[in-house]
């Protein structure tokens, strides 16, 4: 292990702090690895620029690798264009800068990317042209936990947008916010844009107000509740977010976030197109949504 002895004054007192330069190599053997090396070839890499022209042998022994390896990672680095052989007997090898090494590596990286999006039109067309096979009569259906906001948000997004005629959602007041920094609140203006019914049965609350009154001027459906009808005390149960997509796809927030016993708990949800679940909410929905018109009506 390489270290360095520094010395550091604290109150008036020479200390001896070693310093372990393992991880910060580490750091930089692991971005290599990600611009396409292989770990050999990071390590064979770095060393040489580091401590300058060395014999295959040599390099060896300090890496503790095979020579076989040895040999095989550095012909793939002269291919590449990072190392190259100092001719003499015995052979040496020295490497590029680091700094170009970097270039060199995100350029070849970047070419690489270009000619996959070629291929993938190419494939696209191959695929495009080949005899679809008939597809199965009965409706599969499907369940799917998903597991972190990330996940939850992106599939929320993806209801959205496809949804052709109608989107029920019920949200908690409190849940507004993060629909808002994850981009949801603009796509259900979009598909109130493109002609969908959209109805969002929410408590009546200052958060929800705000966030509400960015949507008054949509066709866009809000019901107010009061917030002690979705709360029962006796089982401690509230309702939880859900969105019903075309009463054919349903999404249910079942956990979210929170630190339990030191550690951080994912937001969990649970998606499906089971026919039954799928109508039971939308009946919850409509349910609802009814008895508000009513004690509307009572309270006029």
């Amino acid at each position: 292990m390489e270290q360095l002895i520094s010395r550091v004054t604290y109150t008036g007192r020479k200390i001896r702090k070693p310093y372990d330069f393992t991880n910060q190599i580490a750091v930089i053997e692991k971005y290599l690895t990600k611009l396409g090396l292989s770990k050999n070839e990071a390590k064979i890499y770095l060393f040489l620029a580091r401590t300058g022209e060395k014999k295959a042998r040599e390099i060896s022994e300090a890496l503790s690798l095979y020579r076989t390896e040895t040999y095989q990672a550095l012909r793939s680095l002269e291919r590449n264009g990072l190392v190259f052989s100092v001719f003499g007997r015995p052979l040496k090898f020295t490497a590029i800068p680091l700094e170009v090494a970097l270039e060199l590596l995100i350029e070849m990286r970047r070419k690489k990317i270009e000619e996959m999006e070629k291929e993938r039109a190419r494939i696209f067309k191959i695929w495009a042209s080949l005899p679809k096979l008939e597809e199965a009569k009965m409706k599969r259906e499907l369940f799917q936990i998903l597991e972190g906001r990330e996940q939850i948000f992106l599939r929320l997004d993806k209801m959205i947008s496809r949804s052709k005629v109608e989107i029920y959602i019920h949200i908690p007041g409190h849940g507004f916010r993060k629909l808002y920094t994850a981009g949801l609140i603009e796509k259900l203006k979009e598909a109130s844009n493109r002609g969908v019914k959209v109805s969002i049965l929410t408590n009546d609350s200052l958060e929800a107000s705000f966030f509400l009154e960015m949507i008054k001027h949509l066709n866009i459906e809000v019901i107010l509740v009061s917030n002690h009808f979705f709360t029962n005390s006796s089982f401690n149960f509230t309702m939880p977010f859900f969105l019903i997509s075309d009463k054919e796809e349903l999404l249910i927030i079942l956990r979210e976030r929170r630190v339990k016993n030191g550690k951080k708990v994912k937001d969990m949800a649970l998606w499906t197109n089971h026919e039954v679940l799928v109508n039971t909410f939308c009946f919850l929905f409509s349910i609802i949504e009814k008895i508000m018109d009513v004690l509307g009506d009572y309270e006029q």
